[in-house]
């Protein structure tokens, strides 16, 4: 995987949330669509303070990352 992160500029988010807006206009699509991008939202969250509350104990531990 690649480790290098991706900036995105605040035109290119907004005109995904623009985008997705109209998608989610779709009557039955529109529907499914939104809920699976929920479900997937609120994955993101919890692998993000899965991560978090795991450097912190590490942290804790005093463990070292493994070495490259």
């Amino acid at each position: 995987m690649n480790k290098q992160a991706v900036q995105l500029s605040k035109t290119q988010l907004f005109l995904g949330l623009v985008a997705l807006a109209l998608v989610f206009e779709i009557p039955y699509l529109g529907l499914l669509l939104y809920l699976l991008a929920g479900l997937t939202g609120a994955g993101a969250i919890v692998l993000a303070i899965r991560k978090i509350n795991f450097e912190i104990s590490r942290a804790k531990t005093g463990d070292a990352p493994p070495a490259l």
